[in-house]
């Protein structure tokens, strides 16, 4: 899609919690999925596996089409989605891997490998949807320290104050 054709129309938003709801901090991508459908005011569409909104947002410039997700783990599906989005964001936990509570970076395409065949890094996502679509959204990774990942469904409070602080930065990323 060409620039004129882009600044037409109302920017596409995509963000994408990961992780797994039912090891506790895992599934700090699922809180920070629902905690911006409330703060957005988008009506949340909830399954067993799964949790989604999309809707329009009012920004200083207009409207953005905002898409919110939860997955266990980034597919290749999303590559194939993200022809279509100007901004790209995945929130997932970190095991403690990096200083920081809360990592912000910004992605680059890229290939990075991995330990098992199921799982695909944010950099080799939005690499592919340069390789099958020539468009590379802007993409960031918000990735969040957990502390415990055994079985349950409530957030350590660090993890859950890190998810707090995210949700405020995405919604910069994604009104401003």
């Amino acid at each position: 899609m060409s620039e004129a054709e882009a600044g037409r129309r109302a920017p596409r938003v995509l963000v994408v919690g990961c992780g797994n709801e039912s090891r506790r901090d895992d599934g700090v991508g699922l809180y920070v999925i629902r905690e911006l459908a409330r703060r957005l005011a988008l009506r949340e569409v909830e399954d067993t596996d799964a949790a989604s909104a999309t809707g329009e947002v009012p920004t200083p410039s207009g409207t953005a089409c905002v898409e919110l997700r939860f997955e266990h783990q980034l597919d290749l599906v999303l590559a194939d989605d993200l022809r279509a989005v100007d901004r790209f964001v995945v929130v997932d936990a970190h095991t403690g891997a990096f200083p920081e509570t809360l990592r912000r970076v910004e992605l680059h395409p890229g290939y990075e490998s991995s330990m098992t065949s199921h799982h695909l890094t944010p950099e080799t996502l939005v690499g592919l949807a340069r390789a099958l679509h020539g468009h590379v959204p802007r993409a960031v990774l918000f990735s969040i320290r957990g502390y415990d990942f055994n079985f349950g469904t409530d957030l350590t409070p660090a993890t859950r104050a890190a998810a707090d602080q995210a949700v405020e930065e995405i919604l910069g990323f994604v009104i401003g």
